[in-house]
């Protein structure tokens, strides 16, 4: 799949919802760029954007700010095809969730997602391509409560995540938020991340022997080596793990959390026209507009998450990147609730 796209069968079922709830999914994507077609044929590929702007219109529109949620209860991991299907002969929970952090940038090089070990159990962080849209709190949700149902499904029907965090704000008034993730969900946070316990990753999944479980994994590191960006993308990710709250993001330590020499990272790096200082503050800045635009967190707070010693510092780099100060930027692009104004819950500092 070329950089920026993402299969139509991704937003499957999202036009009547819309349709469900008095949207005008004609409008919505002659608003967005969504192919017309789309809809009748799900083999149409879509921009990356515009699917986004898509979903974040059809929220606006419908006044469901869980629109990404409700979409979620509609769809399943099933609309990622083969990369499904060796999720379904994983041997657990874990290992499943392992295979679609490595193989998502497959179905679309604009998703990212990292699996890490906690000292509760394993956490999934979810994010955008720097390069992709800011207003993603709609695919955010839909992805994490995919990533949710499919642990779901392996667990117990009424299972709910150890910790789901979000980075946007909290939604205003009545959603299906704490249906789907009981009260473990919190805003605000340094991250879009779904949390598993030991016990419900260890759980079993597919029945597929040692032998082609190690095919699979051969295989998915052969489909993965001729992406030729594919480890710019998992530098990036890890960027994206490591750099809020000023934890190690050095070229070392993001080498040693991807596996790879420093050298080898700095080659790849130059063969695609970037540098891992580039990146690093291209992701900076990327966190810093989304928290900007979609989280009221104040200035002090933004430049405690990215590691900025003083707020001035964070306003300075702010401004030499984007010709203006955060504050002047939030006026311009800061997203809208649907409702009425959210009052902000507390902010939390847990390094989770």
């Amino acid at each position: 799949m070329a950089r920026g796209l993402v299969p139509g069968i991704s937003f499957f079922g999202a036009d009547r919802l819309m349709a469900e709830l008095g949207g005008d999914v004609a409008a919505a994507c002659r608003a967005t760029g969504v192919p017309a077609e789309l809809f009748a044929h799900f083999d149409v590929p879509v921009s990356l954007d515009a699917g986004i702007d898509f979903l974040e219109l059809a929220a606006r529109s419908t006044g469901r700010e869980d629109f990404g949620q409700l979409l979620a209860q509609r769809q399943d991991l099933s609309i990622l095809g083969p990369i499904y299907a060796m999720m379904t002969m994983a041997g657990s929970v874990g290992e499943a969730l392992a295979i679609l952090a490595q193989q998502l940038q497959l179905h679309s090089s604009g998703l990212m997602l990292t699996l890490d070990r906690t000292g509760r159990g394993l956490r999934l962080d979810y994010s955008l391509h720097v390069f992709e849209a800011e207003r993603d709190r709609q695919v955010m949700e839909l992805g994490i409560g995919l990533a949710a149902n499919f642990v779901r499904r392996y667990a117990a029907p009424d299972w709910v995540p150890a910790d789901v965090q979000f980075r946007h704000a909290p939604p205003v008034g009545p959603t299906v938020h704490e249906a789907m993730f009981g009260a473990t969900v919190t805003y605000h946070q340094d991250r879009n991340a779904l949390s598993i316990d030991h016990a419900t990753a260890a759980r079993p999944v597919g029945q597929a022997s040692a032998a082609t479980r190690h095919i699979l994994q051969r295989l998915m590191r052969e489909r993965l080596a001729f992406e030729p960006d594919a480890l710019t993308l998992r530098v990036e990710a890890a960027i994206r793990a490591l750099l809020p709250y000023g934890a190690d993001c050095s070229i070392d330590a993001v080498s040693t959390y991807l596996g790879a020499s420093v050298r080898t990272l700095q080659r790849r790096l130059d063969d695609n026209g970037t540098a891992f200082g580039i990146l690093r503050e291209q992701v900076r800045d990327d966190l810093a507009r989304k928290y900007l635009t979609q989280s009221s967190l104040n200035l002090a707070e933004i430049a405690d998450v990215l590691g900025f010693a003083q707020p001035s510092a964070f306003s300075r780099a702010f401004s030499r990147a984007n010709g203006m100060a955060p504050l002047r930027y939030r006026q311009r692009n800061r997203v809208r609730p649907t409702g009425v104004s959210a009052t902000r819950d507390s902010f939390s500092r847990s390094r989770r």
